[in-house]
């Protein structure tokens, strides 16, 4: 159950000077609030013993943007931005006990606090007629800082969610607390602070081969900002992975052809991480990480066309190999290699299947009384793994997971097998086209498809979250 909500602001001011540079301000405030009840522990126990998480989040924000004319050979866009967010997380789980699990409860309450602050700028250069050149960056200063605590608690089984009556608190960052609660001994915490400081660069060249028909090649850098683990089973659980920076090379060529009835775009690439963000399956819940290496390389063929007014198609056709180039102490969950890390160089990305291909057709057909329409969307993927380590055959496996059989079990269980799904609509529209009522058909062929899967190796059980198989449905819709 998920009880999610929120409300906000936001202020976009523009003045534009008689010179045709113009000044702009953007002003967001928001308040986002969530709470979830998981019942995913894969037992019997009673839904009185749900998972409890919830938290909320206060973000401000504010750019100041200017930017000169943009019909002008030199074209600049530049300005500084700011990010205040507040963020409460808590946390209830009636049977994760790190000292007793199974029968006591685990809860923890942590605050992240995010102050950023961002320079850019970005400039376009019409270098010849055909030939133009972007280039752009942009510096971003980051801090958190963290505070809160974790503790295990006996749990009433009258009321499963009261926290009050404390076992051991494991963690308090105002006391420096900070204890393994499986022998009790002292740990050392992760810093309560952290500053990032990491720069972007975007550079790219364009060239107007002929009216409708441009390549590219493109340089880019970017980052995705580092944080702290909030869901924690032990003190170590509360730890902080560090910013992932992504390197792209790309290059391509878009063409509209046929009098512009047919558009085509085909691209390659190379995409480099570094310290990947990576959020890994363990005992009782997940954790983020970072890889220290990843590639994926591949190309995109897409396409669209429409040969006469009312016929519509579309295609598209990609290839990837994304894994990882060096990833040797993968956490697992512990039945899995002993507890020991596993080696995920040279493994799949989790979700990253080999080929993806889809197509959709429609077609109108107009009468006195409006139109009709007829679509179909069809797509194909490739096997993918929702774990990366599903695959691996490490030497420390628990006996229960030894076997062959098992072991093969494992390996489908935590992936999509190939599959090839398609849908079809059938609509009318009304001739001031206000109204539209439809039928339409989801997954054609009934194939069963999943969505995730997760692991209670500790009680021999794993759960596979499953896709939608075949539905119809009838909708009726009016504008005013």
């Amino acid at each position: 159950m998920r009880q999610p909500g929120g409300q906000g602001i936001s202020v976009n001011a523009r003045y534009e000077f008689e010179s045709g540079w113009s000044l702009s301000n953007i002003f967001a405030l928001e308040w986002n609030h969530f709470n979830v009840f998981s019942d995913d522990d894969a037992s019997p126990a009673s839904v009185d013993y749900q998972e409890n998480i919830g938290g909320v989040a206060r973000v401000l924000s504010n750019e100041i943007r200017v930017s000169s004319p943009q019909n002008k050979k030199i074209r600049y866009i530049g300005g500084v931005y700011y990010l205040r967010n507040m963020t409460q997380s808590s946390s209830q789980q009636p049977l994760y006990s790190p000292i007793d699990f199974g029968v006591n409860g685990n809860a923890s309450s942590f605050n992240i606090n995010t102050q950023d602050a961002a320079v850019f700028s970005a400039l376009s250069f019409d270098l010849t007629r055909r030939l133009t050149l972007d280039i752009g960056g942009r510096f971003t200063s980051e801090t958190r800082t963290a505070n809160g605590e974790a503790w295990a608690y006996n749990t009433l089984s009258a009321n499963p969610y009261y926290t009050g009556n404390r076992a051991l608190t494991y963690i308090n960052t105002n006391t420096g607390t900070f204890i393994d609660p499986a022998t009790g001994q002292n740990l050392s915490g992760s810093p309560l602070k952290k500053t990032f400081n990491r720069d972007s660069e975007d550079a790219s060249l364009k060239y107007r081969f002929a009216h409708g028909i441009i390549g590219y090649l493109r340089y880019a850098r970017g980052f995705r900002t580092g944080n702290y683990n909030t869901y924690v089973a032990t003190a170590s659980d509360f730890s902080l992975y560090n910013p992932e920076v992504l390197t792209d090379y790309e290059g391509g060529i878009k063409a509209r052809l046929w009098q512009g009835k047919a558009q085509l775009n085909l691209s390659g690439f190379h995409y480099d991480y570094n310290n990947m963000q990576v959020t890994i399956l363990q005992n009782t819940g997940t954790h983020t990480t970072n890889a220290a290496r990843a590639v994926s390389n591949g190309f995109e063929f897409e396409g669209q066309v429409r040969p006469v007014e009312n016929l519509f198609g579309s295609f598209g056709v990609s290839y990837q190999d994304a894994h990882y180039t060096n990833f040797r102490n993968a956490s697992a969950p512990t039945p899995f290699n002993g507890g020991n890390p596993v080696n995920l160089s040279g493994q799949p990305l989790e979700r990253a299947p080999h080929v993806t291909t889809n197509f959709l057709l429609s077609y109108k057909l107009p009468v006195s009384f409006g139109d009709f329409t007829i679509q179909t969307d069809w797509r194909y993927t490739s096997r993918y793994r929702f774990q990366a380590w599903s695959d691996v055959h490490p030497s420390t496996r628990a006996a229960f997971l030894a076997s062959p059989q098992t072991l093969a079990l494992v390996r489908k269980a935590f992936s999509q097998k190939p599959v090839i799904t398609g849908n079809v609509r059938f609509a009318w529209h009304s001739v001031d086209e206000k109204t539209e009522v439809t039928v339409w058909l989801h997954n054609i062929t009934n194939q069963m498809t999943y969505t995730n899967a997760f692991g209670e190796f500790f009680n021999r059980n794993i759960s596979r979250y499953p896709g939608d198989l075949r539905s119809f449905g009838f909708e009726v819709m009016r504008s005013l």
